[in-house]
């Protein structure tokens, strides 16, 4: 605070100066007893932000803004401060008048006003900027993490594959040496061509994994395949390719990211998934490249089914459930693990490794969840929780998105209308998916034996139920197409 306000609000209360000093400064000041710590005065800037009126706030002291836990220490600073002219930046939490916690830095400076030992103090509210802080901190250690583990697999990588390559040609190297003839040397300097081979391939698939030269030299299309090649030397796994729309190069990060994320998923497919064949479809529009999309395994990390049939002709991956038109309805997801809060915690902590809290002890079953109870996937706790605020926000934008209206001309609006009446009649379809949600209201989840499907992934969930879908309805031909249309126009 500068020495012309301190000045003007050591004159008293009534001050002209005093007044546009303190009520039109954009930051929250207030005054206040040091004996008492009642509030004598406070600005504009004070009530807006932290929400009582002028008033309200002359009715308090500063323990009924702060939470009950810090008025020990508020007592210890006050009894300290009451000499001092003025205090640097000090960090303080306050409670708003909804609740709402603030984190704010205080300065004060000593002042008489109405004829009572007082303290001017202006407030900084630091919320947003320590929240900030915090998340590049945690940003910065997850970066210090990966680069830590990447450093730790190319060590052991170094260690077990180079370095044991590398003694082979030593002891060839001394067979060569120590060859009694021509051709017992030239027999040893054949071997050592093959370690010498394998050590060089070992070499380039290190490099490859820091930084792909195929990505540089051909571009992304040529480098999947290459990876794909090289999966099929190393793991005997037949790996089959199509790229379309990728002849033009797409940004460099783009590119990197892309290949990243085939690799990485090539690499879990063959360490998890016990696959035979593995497809890699990457296709670029005119907006996107996407590689396999609209299919996704949420379970896989839990239980580690890839396939649905011992063949492993049947992928585990489900379509991705809409994320539209889900208020008023129960259990918006396919299987009996949770709502739509539960994934979004759940991919958010498991899935796309951010820093926050999950618990499902469920998930603790080694016999149904191997992969989750091995790695403690069902109480996640990370030291400083960037997730669990965002929820709320995030399920009430959820609820909001309603259903898109269908293309005009994707569905004949005639057979729509007959279709509606078999929805509602013969098909008795309305009975459980009930207008205008389409769904039971109440608790919606039924075996996969009452609805006369396929209950594999229902049987995956800890509660092994799915919610209604359609059955076997008993409609001719003409009446399923007519159905179709009604569903297609919803």
């Amino acid at each position: 605070m500068d020495e012309a306000t301190k000045n003007a609000i050591d004159a008293g209360h009534g001050e002209p100066d005093y007044r546009r000093l303190f009520d039109l400064n954009p930051h929250p000041m207030w005054i206040f007893d040091v004996q008492t710590l009642e509030f004598l005065d406070v600005n504009e800037a004070a009530s807006r932000h932290y929400g009582y009126t002028r008033r309200e706030f002359l009715g308090l002291t500063l323990r009924d803004i702060r939470p009950s836990e810090d008025n020990p220490r508020l007592a210890r600073r006050v009894s300290t401060i009451r000499d001092e002219l003025t205090t640097s930046a000090t960090l303080w939490r306050h409670r708003k008048k909804d609740g709402t916690l603030i984190d704010v830095e205080v300065t004060s400076f000593q002042v008489t006003f109405m004829n009572r030992p007082a303290r001017v103090v202006s407030i900084s509210d630091v919320t947003e900027r320590l929240r900030a802080e915090n998340t590049i901190r945690a940003l910065l250690d997850t970066v210090t993490r990966a680069q830590e583990e990447e450093r730790i697999r190319i060590a052991r990588e170094l260690h077990d594959d180079t370095a044991q390559s590398l003694s082979l040609l030593l002891l060839g190297l001394r067979k060569v040496a120590e060859a009694q003839t021509l051709d017992a040397a030239r027999g040893c300097a054949r071997e050592l061509r093959v370690h010498i081979a394998r050590a060089i391939g070992e070499v380039r698939r290190i490099a490859r994994g820091l930084r792909p030269a195929d990505l540089d030299a051909l571009g992304l299309a040529e480098a999947l395949r290459r990876l794909a090649a090289e999966l099929c030397n190393d793991h005997d796994i037949a790996v089959d390719v199509e790229v379309s729309g990728l002849d033009k190069p797409l940004p460099a990060p783009i590119e990197i990211a892309l290949y990243r994320i085939a690799q990485e998923a090539l690499s879990n497919a063959c360490k998890h998934a016990a696959a035979a064949t593995i497809s890699i479809v990457a296709r670029r529009s005119d907006a996107s490249v996407r590689l396999r999309p609209g299919k996704y395994d949420a379970e896989l990390l839990l239980d580690g089914k890839a396939f649905q049939d011992a063949a492993m002709t049947k992928s585990a991956a489900t379509l991705l459930p809409p994320a539209f038109g889900l208020a008023g309805v129960n259990l918006h997801t396919w299987t009996g693990f949770g709502s739509v809060p539960y994934w979004n915690a759940f991919v958010a902590n498991t899935q796309m490794h951010g820093q926050g809290t999950f618990y499902d002890p469920r998930l603790e079953d080694a016999d149904r969840f191997p992969v989750a109870a091995a790695n403690d996937f069902g109480n996640v706790r990370a030291p400083t929780d960037l997730i669990t605020p965002k929820l709320e926000a995030l399920h009430f934008y959820q609820l909001a998105l309603q259903p898109p209206r269908p293309p005009a001309g994707s569905f004949d609006a005639a057979a729509a209308e007959r279709g509606q009446a078999v929805f509602n009649g013969k098909a008795k379809c309305a009975t459980c998916h009930v207008p205008p949600l389409y769904t039971e209201p109440g608790y919606n989840m039924h075996t996969g034996a009452e609805i006369g499907i396929d209950d594999f992934q229902a049987s995956r969930s800890p509660d092994a139920n799915l919610p209604a879908p359609l059955g076997p309805l008993g409609l001719t031909a003409s009446e399923k197409t007519d159905l179709i249309e009604f569903l297609k126009s919803l």
